[in-house]
């Protein structure tokens, strides 16, 4: 506001007399040249107004103008009451400055004038200031920007290159041309068989461009090509084309292999030494490379010395941003080629969140890797076992530490959080730990795999923050969900980021959780082709052959069978964890039985304890009774049988058998299947529990015969019962 009342008040002042003088700069630089010329006054002046220091109005042009014209006229005028004797013109651009400076004789009005030639393009600045005699300084400044105009490079030659070649003959041709502002080009070939080079450059104008091609059929080709300028991508016409002809002719590629970098790799800075080696029965006799990336490509090809079988090759790239798709093509004798490629990216800011399945040491803690962590992610049991057989559920306790009858807590799964990777990133740089997704209310972070310390939030309910000095930082992460209906399949989303450069990281997780839905066990349930359709065929098999369920008896290698058949289903949760590749499930049980006689023979009673671990299966031979894995519907099934045979029975009067199970589900993510009676993956289910009690007698009015079918209808089985049967405790010893 001061600067525009002050310069309404100079419109007082009148000039005596006059004096020029010039402050000039030139150079051979693009035709850069400034003149720049003061017109003041001396002592003859009408009286103003005081100020502190000049005032320096540039009129001419205004501020943000844009100009095609690479003559640039400034004009204005400065004024101060005590008199200047000092002015200096500055003039920026992207790139570079020039400026001046020179004293002239006290004035207290001067009229200025500064004549550039030769814009840049882009912004030019051009600042002017003026000192009084006591060394006070005033300023004014224009921005103006100059866009020159452009004009489309000139038709390129007509490609030279081989006239003739041979179906996989890789051939080389080259052309050239002119721009006529100086801008450099890319290059196009069109090969005439539907296919092109695609924009290859940056090049030099009239420089000439190389590039290789070799056909798949025989032919007559044209090949041509054209170019456009950097940046304003304005084309040329066609060149003229060549003619060349292809024939037939086929034999074995070279083959190439890249050995360094590997493909997906990351890099942080752009030069890298792509190694590898390009091997031929007849002979390699060229090799060249191309490199693609997002928004432009470049590539180059040479012939070798003389033919070889075995080429190292060694060739310096410079990434760009992103991803690039680096190509190592080779040549042979006969006209085949072949190649090699990798994808690699350049990030010059990093960030990298690592997390591993769960089950560490008992049939997962495996790495995600890098290209799964958001379609595939972790997964982990959901922890509401008690693993660790001290009667507590491992959710509800801390730490949780193996005792005789379990293991250490390995319901969880590991993840890492690593430091940041990128010239902007230090010490006391910050990242960003965040949880969400529909399962996320029921996470949480500890410290060590046995729950030692919780973690909580930084920022609750949700964020974790630390320090680049903190990292690496490996926390272990815990699914509490004790609602198997409310798992959804990723569940869990972690979004990991920093502060020192716009990078995420994602990776998401799963828990795992089982549960028995339905059961069948009496001989009055239904059984046919309806009744759970999902089962598999083995599992089918083994109730059609014993008649369906409850007592069933049938005839096998002249052998009586007296037993139960009872059927479980289980569900796994969440719906679609079946089809994950990895993880395999199992239905296992544990068993408790004792089978007696009267009287007492050698060998009976025929008795089996519980297993001494929580985990630990002891009736897990083999797995033709059960499903292999889940169905459609997300359903397991087994079928038990326990039962005795009529050999045993030798001179009994009579024969009782009291069974209890557990039955529970299994699960292993690294790949294998849980099997055999030993502890393996982990439990996903509660126990289910029951029992079964079987009594066979002699039947008294016909001795020698055995009273089955009274004693199965006076003497059913009793199953899924709670408490005791005949004196054998029903519950494990945990």
């Amino acid at each position: 506001m001061r600067r525009s009342i002050l310069a309404i008040f100079l419109v007082m002042i009148f000039l005596a007399s006059s004096i020029t003088i010039s402050n000039d700069v030139e150079t051979n630089t693009k035709n850069e040249k400034v003149v720049a010329s003061i017109t003041y006054s001396s002592n003859e002046h009408s009286s103003t107004t005081f100020a502190l220091q000049p005032i320096v109005v540039i009129t001419q042009p205004e501020d943000g103008a844009v100009v095609t014209d690479p003559h640039l006229v400034v004009l204005g005028y400065a004024s101060d009451e005590s008199g200047m004797n000092y002015w200096e013109w500055e003039w920026r651009w992207a790139g570079g400055s020039k400026s001046n400076s020179s004293y002239f004789e006290t004035a207290e009005y001067v009229e200025f004038r500064i004549d550039i030639y030769g814009l840049h393009s882009g912004w030019n600045l051009i600042i002017v200031r003026f000192k009084n005699i006591y060394g006070a300084l005033g300023e004014d400044s224009v921005n103006v920007t100059y866009n020159p105009p452009n004009s489309p490079p000139n038709k390129p030659t007509k490609p030279e290159g081989p006239t003739e070649g041979k179906v996989k003959e890789t051939l080389h041709f080259n052309t050239v041309t002119t721009d006529p502002d100086g801008d450099s080009l890319e290059y196009l070939i069109d090969w005439g068989d539907g296919t092109n080079t695609g924009w290859l450059g940056p090049i030099t104008s009239g420089t000439p461009f190389q590039n290789f091609h070799a056909w798949d059929e025989p032919g007559t080709y044209e090949v041509k090509a054209k170019a456009r300028d950097i940046p304003y991508l304005e084309e040329s016409e066609w060149s003229e084309p060549l003619v060349v002809t292809i024939s037939s002719e086929d034999d074995e590629p070279p083959v190439v292999v890249i050995e360094y970098p590997e493909n997906g790799a990351t890099f942080t800075e752009p030069v890298i030494q792509v190694t590898g080696t390009a091997t031929d029965n007849v002979g390699v006799t060229q090799i060249g490379y191309t490199q693609q990336w997002e928004g432009g490509s470049t590539g180059s090809s040479w012939p070798l010395e003389e033919p070889t079988m075995h080429y190292p090759f060694d060739i310096e790239v410079e990434l760009h941003e992103g991803e690039n798709v680096i190509t190592i093509e080779a040549g042979d004798v006969a006209g085949n080629y072949g190649y090699d490629e990798v994808i690699v990216t350049l990030e010059y800011c990093s960030i990298d969140l690592t997390i591993y399945d769960g089950l560490e040491g008992t049939g997962g803690g495996n790495v995600v890797p890098e290209s799964e962590e958001e379609t595939r992610g972790a997964f982990t049991v959901t922890n509401i076992q008690d693993t660790n057989g001290d009667g507590i559920r491992d959710r509800d306790q801390n730490p949780v530490k193996a005792t005789p009858k379990g293991r250490d807590e390995v319901d969880l799964m590991k993840m890492v959080l690593n430091p940041p990777l990128g010239l902007e990133c230090g010490p006391n740089s910050l990242v960003y730990l965040v949880k969400s997704g529909s399962n996320s209310g029921q996470v949480k972070l500890w410290d060590s795999p046995t729950k030692n310390n919780e973690i909580p939030p930084t920022n609750p309910p949700d964020t974790w923050v630390y320090k680049v000095s903190e990292l690496p930082k490996t926390v272990w992460v815990e699914i509490r969900e004790e609602n198997p209906l409310n798992l959804v399949m990723r569940g869990i989303t972690f979004t990991y980021s920093t502060d020192c450069c716009n990078k995420t990281d994602v990776v998401k997780a799963t828990g795992i959780w089982s549960e028995v839905t339905e059961v069948k066990h009496d001989n009055s349930d239904a059984w046919n082709n309806a009744v759970w359709p999902d089962m598999p065929k083995n599992v089918r098999e083994y109730i059609d052959e014993a008649g369906g369920f409850g007592l069933r008896r049938y005839q096998s290698n002249n052998d009586w069978w007296y037993g139960n058949v009872i059927a479980i289903e289980f569900t796994v949760y969440p719906p679609g964890i079946g089809n994950e590749k990895g993880i395999y499930f199992d239905i296992t049980r544990q068993i408790h039985y004792v089978d007696r006689r009267f009287p007492r023979a050698a060998g009976w009673p025929d008795q089996e304890n519980w297993p001494n671990q929580v985990e630990q299966p002891n009736d897990d031979t083999h797995n033709d009774d059960e499903s292999d894995k889940p169905s459609a519907q997300n359903h397991m099934y087994s079928i038990d049988s326990p039962s005795f045979r009529e050999s045993g029975w030798g001179n009994a009067l009579f024969i009782d058998s009291s069974n209890n199970f557990v039955e529970f589900m299994r699960v292993r993510l690294d790949g294998t299947k849980p099997l055999g009676e030993t502890v393996q993956g982990s439990r996903c289910s509660n126990y289910y529990y029951w029992h079964a009690a079987l009594w066979l007698n002699r039947d008294w009015k016909n001795p020698g015969q055995v009273n089955r079918r009274q004693n199965r209808e006076v003497h059913p089985i009793n199953c899924v019962e709670p408490g005791h049967i005949l004196i054998l405790d029903f519950r494990p010893p945990w």
